[in-house]
């Protein structure tokens, strides 16, 4: 058993996580008081959150972001259209090779390059394949929309 520091019950050793550093191995919350801790925290510290996030993925601080959305009119760098998710930002794209920041992008622009292989081959053997198939070429008489 061990007494929890932030509810001042008595727990099962179970009911802590594990801390190596600390005499019994055990921390001095408990696992239910750590959880809502956590969550608080992360309530109350959105941006410092997010500016470590972006700092450890991508080398770059909510400033640098927030310049990068101003130089890009708060637009996808791609499809020049803001985020259409309520409450989401435009993703950050970056090279996955390098690490390289490349611009912001909303979500489905974001995903399409990522699912062509991120690279300018994938993109480019869509666009052949749209152009082969594209109705002016063929001159057909379907509605664009029904592709």
């Amino acid at each position: 058993m061990k007494t929890c520091a932030k509810c001042k019950l008595n727990k099962l050793l179970e009911d802590f996580h594990r801390a190596n550093a600390n005499p019994d191995g055990l921390r001095y919350m408990c696992k239910v008081c750590a959880g809502k801790y956590i969550s608080e925290y992360a309530k109350n510290n959105k941006d410092r959150r997010r500016n470590n996030q972006y700092k450890l993925r991508f080398g770059i601080t909510i400033k640098d972001y927030d310049s990068m959305l101003e130089s890009q009119s708060g637009v996808c760098a791609i499809c020049k259209l803001p985020e259409i998710k309520k409450n989401t930002r435009l993703a950050v794209d970056h090279c996955h090779a390098t690490k390289v920041v490349r611009g912001l992008l909303c979500n489905a622009c974001n995903m399409g390059i990522g699912k062509l292989g991120d690279n300018y081959e994938g993109i480019m053997k869509a666009a052949t394949y749209l152009n082969i198939h594209s109705i002016s070429r063929h001159h057909e008489t379907v509605n664009e929309e029904s592709c």
